[in-house]
């Protein structure tokens, strides 16, 4: 949500002082030229938290918001998010760093339930990974893991990550049956792990929730029809999936240029998903970094993905995309992206 312009070394060497230039943070651009008009862009009405979003043409869509905080989720009100479709409990930590427990999940949980209240609220167990290792996690009992190594449910066997998954659950048992609550498992590969964390997680909570499965890797994505008769939902985690799709970690700057967010392979992915899901693509939710990117958003509504979990200071321009396109005119773009 804040204006960003990025240039290379050469670029910043051909600007010479006394130049005029147009730095546009919106647009993330800067060109030569004299500025003629006036720099500021109609405000935008945010939209109402908790409402559909409509196309030119009427046709709803869910924008949700990723949250990692209590002040997050509130500001996820504040854009106007229909929920919260993931909260990132990897990132709720004690100020001082300790382990945490259920009675600081129970109250991490309910501030968030009451900042949302009274939309839904999707809480993703524990998912920690090499690039998101939390100082309690420090202790040296976790392996070290690469991007497809061990992250997500594959840490679960691991006594104190054990210890904190179980916390969290005793915390969603102890929340009150006013909060809206789903639950969600993350990376997750083959069928029979997500039979065995969905009972596993059933069985520790206090009240039955709806239960969802993180899809992440090419495999799961693969067989999101069969994921789909078992659980109550599915998110999409875009990131993960595409550096599984593309073979780079997303963290290296040397193999970032495979993570091409407009490569038409990615779209037949995404189509091929869409497909095999058919029915229940509506309870299939995209998570990530590609929802948002500029013109990205067009072409998956094309392809038939409605429900969506971004960032919250992206939702108002999210929204504001919505409503320039029709549903067949995005349906074209994603025929022309993929084919």
């Amino acid at each position: 949500g804040i204006p960003t312009v990025i240039i290379s070394a050469s670029q910043a060497a051909s600007l010479q002082a006394g130049m005029q230039v147009v730095l546009d943070g919106a647009r993330g651009t800067l060109s030569l030229g004299v500025i003629t008009g006036p720099l500021e862009q109609p405000a935008q009405p945010l939209p109402v938290a908790g409402q559909s979003f409509l196309t030119a043409d009427g046709v709803a869509v869910q924008l949700y918001a990723s949250v990692s905080s209590v002040a997050a989720a509130r500001q996820a009100r504040d854009a106007g998010a229909g929920a919260i479709g993931l909260v990132r409990t990897e990132y709720l930590i004690p100020v001082t760093g300790a382990e945490p427990d259920a009675a600081y999940y129970l109250e991490s949980f309910a501030g968030v339930c009451t900042a949302a209240d009274p939309w839904e609220v999707t809480v993703r167990l524990l998912d920690l990974a090499a690039d998101k290792l939390p100082s309690w996690a420090g202790s040296g009992d976790i392996p070290a893991g690469g991007v497809l190594g061990l992250q997500g449910v594959r840490l679960y066997g691991t006594a104190s990550v054990h210890r904190v998954l179980l916390a969290q659950l005793a915390a969603l048992s102890g929340l009150d049956e006013s909060c809206r609550l789903r639950v969600l498992i993350p990376f997750l590969v083959r069928l029979e792990e997500l039979h065995y964390w969905m009972d596993i997680t059933r069985r520790h909570l206090s009240r039955p929730l709806p239960t969802g499965a993180m899809v992440e890797t090419p495999a799961a994505a693969l067989d999101i029809a069969n994921w789909l008769a078992v659980s109550d939902f599915v998110a999409v985690g875009c990131n993960d999936l595409m550096q599984c799709l593309f073979a780079a970690d997303r963290d290296r700057a040397d193999v970032q240029h495979y993570l091409d967010p407009c490569a038409p392979l990615l779209f037949r992915f995404f189509r091929q998903m869409a497909q095999a899901a058919a029915g229940d693509l509506q309870r299939v939710q995209l998570c990530g970094l590609l929802p948002q990117l500029p013109g990205v958003l067009p072409v998956l509504l094309g392809l038939g993905f409605r429900t969506f979990s971004v960032d919250a200071t992206q939702i108002p321009r999210l929204a504001q995309t919505l409503r320039a396109y029709t549903v067949s005119a995005m349906q074209a773009r994603a025929d022309a992206v993929w084919a």
